[in-house]
């Protein structure tokens, strides 16, 4: 055992004269850096005693911007987005069962004026056969004239009563004409032929009035309640085109299905538009005239009640008012005497004063 500790002795006793030497510089260089950031941190601190916290002033040392009480005229509005279409085809439909004949030179593709004739519907009168055959009468015209290239009701339709009883029975048939007439002036979209069977109630032919309608659509449900009954004009823009024209309400639709409201707008006819194009339009739901007003930005509220800020002299006072309809800009305040002045921008702590 003895030569085994005789190698290991002096490996042992190297390290610990040789760590010294290595560690002493590290140690020395890190106190110097500890004294040294003592030093700057010494010399940076304040001396005497810690600031107190200032109070919260106002930006600007001049006098805050006040304001008095004016009369103006209030108007609310809602917009409503829509798109520009064609007037919707207009269906003529019969009164009457028989047998159609369009008027002369009349076709697809025809104007029409609102009113005017388009056609007449044949319609047969049935007398009893006893007193067809009694009299012996035959067809006629009812004191209408029978349009050109129509059936007249003779011959085979409205011969002789004779022979079997189905011969009387049609030899009595008394034809009547019924003139059709256009219920809006426009182009004839759709006709039948000359003789075409129709029934009452069935449609003889489709008219498209000319020009453009919008049809806005109201989506926002607190506008559905003012637009009940839409003011008879509003004004209108389309999206990248023409703004400020006036458009006349022609109807009010709804639709179950969905909820949606649909309102009809007739475009001027100076307007150039086409199918597709996009619109707002701005409806006056209410207006106000010659009512006192503030700026919005003085009220704290938006309807009913409201406060503001009165500066008596130098001390300012919160007061409750009562606020009735705004525009956005303005506001109708009433309980405020005419010459009180209210701070345009009050602060928040402005309104933490009591009352």
């Amino acid at each position: 055992m003895g030569p085994r500790w005789m190698v290991v002795r002096p490996v042992v006793v190297r390290l610990i004269v040789v760590r010294p030497k290595v560690v002493r510089p590290v140690v020395v260089r890190l106190c110097a850096v500890l004294v040294v950031t003592a030093c700057v941190v010494a010399c940076s601190a304040p001396s005497g005693p810690a600031p107190q916290k200032s109070p919260l002033v106002r930006a600007s040392s001049s006098p805050p911007e006040t304001v008095v009480v004016e009369k103006a005229d209030l108007y609310r509005a809602r917009e409503v987005a829509g798109v520009v279409e064609r007037r919707p085809e207009r269906v003529v439909r019969s009164p009457w069962s028989g047998t159609f004949t369009p008027a002369r030179g009349l076709g697809r593709g025809s104007t029409v004026g609102k009113g005017a004739t388009v056609g007449v519907i044949r319609t047969c009168a049935m007398p009893g056969p006893a007193a067809a055959v009694s009299s012996g009468a035959t067809a006629d015209t009812g004191g209408a004239p029978a349009p050109s290239g129509a059936s007249t009701g003779t011959g085979t339709d409205a011969g002789t009563a004779t022979g079997t009883g189905l011969e009387a029975a049609t030899a009595t048939c008394a034809p009547r004409w019924h003139a059709v007439r256009a219920p809006v002036g426009g182009s004839v979209t759709a006709l039948p032929g000359s003789g075409a069977q129709t029934t009452e109630g069935a449609a003889v032919l489709r008219i498209r009035p000319p020009g453009y309608v919008i049809r806005a659509t109201v989506t926002d449900p607190a506008a559905l309640y003012d637009l009940m009954r839409p003011p008879q004009t509003a004004r209108s823009r389309i999206v990248g085109g023409p703004a400020g024209f006036t458009v006349r309400f022609e109807r009010r639709t709804y639709d179950p299905a969905d909820g949606s409201v649909v309102l009809v707008l007739a475009v001027p006819a100076d307007i150039v538009v086409v199918e597709g194009l996009h619109t707002s339009t701005a409806f006056v739901v209410s207006r106000r005239t010659d009512v006192p007003t503030l700026p919005v930005t003085a009220v704290q509220g938006t309807t009913g009640s409201g406060r503001v800020v009165v500066v008596d002299g130098d001390r300012p006072v919160v007061t409750s008012v009562r606020l009735g309809q705004h525009d956005g800009s303005r506001v109708e305040v009433r309980g405020l005497p005419a010459a009180a002045r209210v701070l345009r921008f009050p602060l928040a702590s402005d309104f933490l004063a009591a009352p």
